[in-house]
Parts: C-alpha cells; structure tokens; sequence
C-alpha cells in the first residue's frame, strides 16, 4: 500500500510502522502497527508547533526504494544500498559501502554488527579489570546475560548499562531486572533516608 510520507515500514513480521519528521531542527519519531494512528499524531503534534510559531518543514518524500531490514536505506543520489550502525560509547554513526544489491548491504551490515560488539565488549572488559581494582567487591562475578530473564536470582554479576555510563557495578536480578546488589550479598541494595547511592541491603549495615 501506499504509505503517507516520512512513514516506512521498519518490521514486517509485527507489522510495526515508523513515522519520523523534522521540524524547527528537531526530530519527532514514533512507532505503531496502525498507520492513522501514526498520521493522527503527527497532525496533533503539528498543531502544537504551529501554535508555537515553528517553522513548517519541507515534506520529505520517501525513496525510491526502502528496505525491511533496519539500518539498510537507499541512497537516491548514489542509487546504491548503504547500511549504518549507532555506536553508544563514542556516539557516532559508521557506515558501510555501498551496494548495488540489497542483500549483499544486509550481510556488510551483520559484519558490521559484530565487530561493533566485540569491540564494545572487549571495552566494557577493560572497564571492568580497571574497576575491580578501585572496587574490590567485583572481583570474580561473572558478566551478566544481556537479558536479565535469563539471569539468576540468587547471583551476583558485573553489569553496565546507559544509565551508569557504562561503568561497571554489582547487579541482581529482581523481578525480571537488574539492580544495584548489596556489596556483601545478592540481596538489593536499598538507598538510605539521605538518598545516597545504595550500596548495602538492611541487613549488611544501611540505614533507612
């Protein structure tokens, strides 16, 4: 079907729809299976910014050709494949070749996926031994599983995450997701009435 413009589909098996404009230099994105809902919001939000007094922006028409597979795009001055990927620790976006095909763009994109995690990984175990000597207590815990689901509740592991910039710390899965643990068991860590950083449960010496 023919799809209003600035939307694309992004998952053929969900069915998940994106719609994603520019206005005023900054960027409005969202996700939905139901393409009105997604124009009924882009019309709501539209409305704000021209009460607002921001700019119209120019209507950008979709490419010539689009790909199901995220981060793999057309290149309409080139007229080739090029895929790209977001790098979280340096903020930067690397780009493949281009392609003529669009398979071979999908494959430059696995590789390219790989590499960037081994090198993040490689990175995060860098932090890691560097961390362990400033903090002893995370010497000897395993890496957590990327899914806190798959992790158990009664062990303790190393884990970084956004939130903490990547810097490792002692993590616990609790109710389906990973926690701050107590420096002396597997149980949480509980934030004391000062609101100072958990690092003890109750029962190892912090103070409610």
């Amino acid at each position: 079907m023919d799809l209003p413009p600035n939307v694309r589909l992004v998952n053929e098996k969900t069915g998940q729809y994106r719609l994603l404009f520019t206005r005023g230099g900054n960027e409005y994105s969202m996700y939905s299976k139901d393409v009105a809902v997604l124009v009924a919001w882009r019309e709501e939000i539209e409305a704000k910014l021209d009460v607002d007094g921001v700019p119209k922006a120019k209507v950008v028409t979709k490419a010539a050709k689009q790909s199901s597979t995220p981060g793999v795009i057309w290149h309409t001055r080139i007229s080739k494949w090029i895929a790209g990927r977001y790098d979280k620790l340096t903020g930067k976006c690397f780009v493949t070749s281009s392609f003529a095909d669009e398979a071979d763009a999908v494959a430059a994109l696995k590789v390219l996926r790989k590499k960037m995690k081994a090198t993040f990984e490689a990175e995060m175990t860098r932090r890691y031994e560097l961390a362990v000597k400033t903090t002893p207590s995370l010497a000897g815990l395993p890496r957590a599983p990327a899914k806190a689901s798959d992790a158990d509740t009664e062990t303790v592991y190393w884990h970084v995450t956004k939130d903490t910039d990547y810097k490792p710390y002692r993590a616990v899965r609790v109710s389906g997701k990973y926690l701050v643990a107590c420096a002396d068991c597997h149980q949480e860590a509980i934030a004391n009435a000062l609101g100072e950083k958990p690092t003890h449960c109750i029962q190892h010496g912090n103070v409610v």
